[in-house]
């Protein structure tokens, strides 16, 4: 790194790290993901219902979250909301996700993007519950771009931009407490869908990324924009 011009990172998380053991070192942020265009979505928390976790569980912080749910805080969520079901969605589920199926915990395995679309307008938020997991998460980033409020952990939230304020960033005691306040605050997850959203525009749009990398082009290059 030293010895290059520019490196780039997708978390803000490893540009805050690299600066730490030399901040003579120059980074930038760039986008991991990359949207086109954006739609404007009216996100109406009364009209939706149920909660959803969605990723692939040939990875194994994904199997260990879902567990770490299911075990620990589904069942005080549910006493609070005995009425709404667990929506797992994702390739490859173990056995003993499998085995977790019953009448308000829903195992869908893969879905095509048809469906998975079918969940993100009918649920109400998601839950992305990682405890473990380096990166910027793609599930999170995806949540947003679709207006559909997340609640997840610091290392969920790792590496997104601003984002105890566009989602509920919650630890392990407190995570149950905070999906069901939440699930039930239509006004904060109309203002989470819209805040989500709008993050997603600014930070994961080919505009931002263009200006990202033409900003130190420009620099070096002498070149004024």
């Amino acid at each position: 790194m030293k010895n290059s011009d520019i490196s780039y990172f997708y978390s803000s998380v490893e540009v805050e790290e690299v600066f730490k053991e030399d901040s003579t070192i120059k980074t930038k942020q760039i986008p991991l993901y990359l949207y086109n265009s954006f739609k404007d979505i009216s996100y109406k928390a009364d009209e939706r219902k149920d909660i959803m976790f969605i990723g692939g569980f040939a990875h194994e912080p994904n199997v260990d979250a879902v567990e770490w749910f299911t075990r620990d805080i589904w069942p005080h969520i549910q006493a609070k909301l005995p009425n709404i079901c667990f929506y797992i969605i994702g390739s490859k589920p173990t056995d003993e996700i499998l085995k977790l199926a019953n009448e308000h915990i829903v195992v869908t395995g893969f879905v095509d993007d048809q469906k998975l679309e079918d969940y993100y307008s009918k649920c109400k938020l998601v839950v992305a519950p990682l405890r473990f997991g380096a990166g910027v998460k793609g599930k999170i980033i995806d949540s947003l771009y679709r207006g559909v409020p997340v609640v997840t952990t610091t290392i969920g939230a790792e590496g997104i931009q601003d984002a105890d304020k566009i989602m509920k960033v919650s630890n392990s005691n407190s995570f149950a407490n905070d999906v069901a306040e939440l699930y039930e605050n239509n006004l904060q997850l109309e203002e989470y869908s819209q805040k989500g959203l709008q993050n997603c525009k600014k930070y994961f749009s080919y505009e931002y990324a263009k200006n990202q990398l033409s900003e130190f082009m420009f620099e070096v290059n002498g070149i004024k924009e």
